[in-house]
């Protein structure tokens, strides 16, 4: 008996630890199932990576074979509802809108992708926008209440909302100087042609009490009561001279052009928050908006930005210059009141011609310079506040003609000219106070590179011309290898204070 007493303690702990071993095990299990890191969690996120993986190569692969057919002439490109119908034969649930290329919305997902002008394709978030352009039936109330005949135009804004279209000018574009075919304009033919002649604001209405527009900016058109949608991609002279326009309405990221969009609104000074990611053109943007003094976040795509702050009220700028960007010339041209820049010019860009020429109240540049770099006409000319410049030249800059040319306050000069250079007219010109040591290498040989007055002028021609007359002088290192060395000299002022080091 004692025997068997014994046994059966023994067995009556084992049950007990066997149990507590199964609910650690049991709860060791669900914890691994569930949970922000658990199986099922994981589980289920790998699925929905799967599904979205799955459609974006569906459409990787009709974009690739439209490519090759355009390549080869087999057919043209297909339009936004052709995809639409090859998506949908492949079992997708989506909308496809005709843009720069498409922008598919996913309506099970509630996710949207953008086929990009290239053929690639981007991942461009969570969006119901699909389902609210499916679901928007009804003109604006207040422009049915004004015109019941315009109740077919529906205008759908960025967060959905609908657009009172009666304020605004739109063109269905049909010719690629005009923009991207096959998407609106806001504005009429002339105005988005941008001839001088022709300028005209594609927003016809009007303005609230502290100088904001009525209502937003549309982002999706449709003519026919909400049946088919079509992006808005270009807002050229859009608020051309809309001098009524203080605080500037945010951008719809359907918009790839904004050039000239607030060209000559005089009296802006609140740009948008920021320049949404699908712009590509910022050419003249906020060009003669002499009050405006803030830019906005740059978009990531945006490939040139000519002129666009030219002439404005900015103080500084330190916004990151997106990495795609490829032609800066003009962009803070005649910016008076700019005191700090602090942006590196990123390796993509190769001109830099007048960016901030006659920015009278910048005093340094320290920021790195693009090592793509091959225009510098002009950079700085007319910088008469600039007073030290130490960044290096890149050993691929061409043009160096003017690039100082009348910053009569400059004394810190660069350290040295590569041999790249093959025009350096006029380019330390009357830089009257310029100093230290300096190596050029510049690779000149004579030629001709202006005509003016029925003068030829070369590449070395009045490189020196008034310069280092105060202070201590310049001095040209001896291992400076310029072919043209004792021409550069013989262009200089005689009362300049230059000499080659001994």
């Amino acid at each position: 008996m004692k025997n068997f007493r014994k046994n059966q303690g023994i067995t009556l702990i084992a049950l007990v630890i066997t149990v507590v071993i199964l609910l650690i095990l049991a709860g060791v299990s669900i914890a691994t199932l569930t949970g922000d890191n658990g199986l099922l969690t994981k589980a289920q996120q790998a699925k929905e990576e799967n599904e979205k993986a799955t459609l974006e190569e569906k459409i990787k692969l009709l974009t690739a074979e439209n490519i090759i057919n355009e390549y080869t002439g087999e057919s043209e490109e297909k339009t936004a509802q052709e995809l639409q119908d090859e998506l949908k034969k492949q079992g997708e649930n989506v909308l496809v809108i005709q843009w720069d290329k498409y922008i598919i919305f996913d309506l099970d997902q509630s996710k949207e992708y953008r086929v990009m002008n290239d053929g690639s394709v981007e991942y461009w978030g969570e969006s119901t926008m699909g389902k609210t352009l499916l679901n928007s039936k009804t003109a604006n109330p207040d422009q049915i209440a004004q015109d019941s005949s315009t109740s077919n135009i529906i205008g759908i804004d960025n967060d959905g909302n609908t657009v009172n279209m009666l304020l605004w000018e739109y063109t269905l574009i049909d010719d690629n100087v005009l923009g991207k075919v096959g998407t609106y304009g806001l504005n009429d033919e002339e105005g988005l042609n941008g001839v001088a002649q022709n300028r005209s604001a594609g927003y016809i209405g009007g303005y609230t009490e502290d100088g904001q527009i009525i209502g937003t900016v549309p982002a999706y058109i449709s003519i026919d009561r909400g049946n088919t949608y079509i992006a808005v991609t270009s807002m050229i002279h859009t608020f051309y001279a809309c001098n009524q326009l203080i605080k500037a309405p945010e951008i719809p990221d359907t918009v790839t052009s904004l050039g000239l969009t607030f060209y000559q609104a005089r009296n802006l000074i609140n740009p948008p928050t920021k320049i949404p990611d699908s712009v590509i053109d910022f050419n003249y943007t906020f060009s003669l908006c002499e009050n405006l003094t803030s830019v906005p976040i740059m978009g990531k795509r945006i490939s040139s930005m000519m002129s666009s702050f030219r002439q404005t009220a900015i103080t500084e700028f330190n916004e990151k210059i997106p990495d795609g960007v490829i032609n800066m010339s003009g962009t803070f041209q005649g910016c008076t009141a700019l005191t700090s820049f602090t942006s590196d010019i990123p390796n993509s860009v190769i001109d830099m011609q007048i960016c901030f020429s006659n920015c009278t109240s910048l005093t340094s540049f320290t920021s790195s310079i693009s090592s793509s770099m091959l225009n510098m006409n002009g950079t700085f000319q007319g910088c008469t506040a600039l007073t030290s410049f130490t960044s290096d030249i890149p050993n691929s800059v061409t043009n160096m003609q003017q690039t100082f040319a009348n910053c009569s306050s400059l004394m810190e000069g660069p350290k040295l000219i590569p041999d790249s250079v093959t025009n350096m007219m006029q380019t330390f010109s009357n830089c009257q106070k310029l100093q230290g040591s300096m190596q050029i290498n510049a690779n000149l040989d004579g030629k001709i590179v202006m005509q003016y007055n029925g003068r030829d002028y070369t590449d070395y021609e009045m490189c020196l011309l008034n310069a280092a007359k105060e202070g201590d002088g310049l001095v040209i290192s001896k291992s400076s290898n310029c072919p043209m060395l004792e021409n550069l000299f013989n262009t200089k002022s005689y009362n300049s204070n230059i000499t080659i080091e001994n």
